[in-house]
Parts: structure tokens; sequence; C-alpha cells
């Protein structure tokens, strides 16, 4: 197969070899400092990952995912909930979700904070972006960066005795901008 060279320079060449290869000048500006790392070695593509996981409302009013959820190095570009299990609340309380983020920043992704989702209907979903203002100065992940293992969580008044508690689905889409070994 021939290898195809896309460059900002001589624009499409085809060379010996295999595959794709890009050579561009272009300058990425507005990342952190330990972005720019991972960005900055050549052959370190950026891939758009993503990752689930399903938690369980219980008779408290939040809960939260695994410690490692959100990958240190990671630069989260949106993030959803959906509800996965319905719930019955006939001997309990109508569970509502008023709030997605992480532990210690409950609205995160829920930057419009009258978004709120019923846990009484299965497949209905909140899409969410890292909220803007962490880009300012003292933000705790400014451009959606987590430099540590973070856990998403979700804020929900408390279903009482339901007779079924309701699951929710969190996902997260984001890039590895990990330093990356042998590099």
């Amino acid at each position: 197969m021939v290898k195809v060279v896309v460059s900002d320079s001589k624009g499409l060449v085809q060379s010996t070899g295999s595959g794709v290869e890009i050579e561009s000048s272009t300058t990425i500006s507005n990342l952190s400092s330990t972005s720019m790392t991972a960005v900055g070695r050549l052959g370190v593509p950026l891939t758009l990952k993503s990752k689930r996981q399903v938690v369980a409302v219980t008779a408290a009013t939040s809960t939260a995912t695994t410690g490692n959820f959100i990958p240190a190095g990671a630069q989260v570009v949106a993030a959803a909930i959906a509800i996965v299990t319905a719930e019955d609340a006939t001997n309990g309380s109508a569970c509502t979700i008023s709030d997605f983020g992480i532990v210690g920043d409950a609205d995160l992704f829920n930057v419009a904070p009258t978004n709120t989702l019923a846990c009484a209907n299965a497949s209905v979903a909140i899409m969410g972006l890292v909220d803007p203002n962490q880009t300012a100065a003292g933000g705790t992940h400014p451009g959606g960066y987590f430099g540590a293992n973070t856990e998403a969580q979700i804020t929900y008044n408390n279903p009482g005795a339901s007779d079924v508690k309701p699951t929710v689905s969190i996902t997260i889409w984001y890039y590895d901008l990990s330093a990356v070994s042998g590099i």
C-alpha cells in the first residue's frame, strides 16, 4: 500500500511505505503545560476515548463512580448520564437527579443547574460539558483537564423505600493527555 503524506507545505503526497502521515506546522495554544507535553511529542496520537459505568441510586443523596473513572491525564470534552433501570417509587419518593459532576464539584458537568433528570423513565439522558468557568484563574479543572484519577458523581433526592431503585449510566468522552511511556 502507498503511504499518504498530508503536508501543509506540499499538499497531498504519495511516498513509499504504508499508512498516513501528517506534516504540519500548526500551532496549538491554550493548553496547560502538562497537556502540551503530551501533545508536543511526535508520534503520540490523540484519540477520543469513552468510558461508561452504571451506578445504583441508593437511599443516600449522591452516588459516585470508582475512583479512577476519570483517569489522570484526561481532558474530558463531554459527559452524559442516562437512566438504565427506571425507578418504581410506589412505596417511596420519586427520585430526581439534580446535579451531575465530580466529588468536590457536584455540578461540573451540569452547568445549567435547572437541568434535572427524573428517574422514572429509562433511556432519558442529560448531556453535559465541563463548566466553562473552570477555565478561569483558580478553576480546578481548566479546559476539562484532570491531573489525578477522579470520581464522577450524581446528586439526587433520597428515593427512600422505592420498590425498585434506579440505576444510572455515567459516560465520559475524553482525550488521554498523559505522558506515553517509551517516548
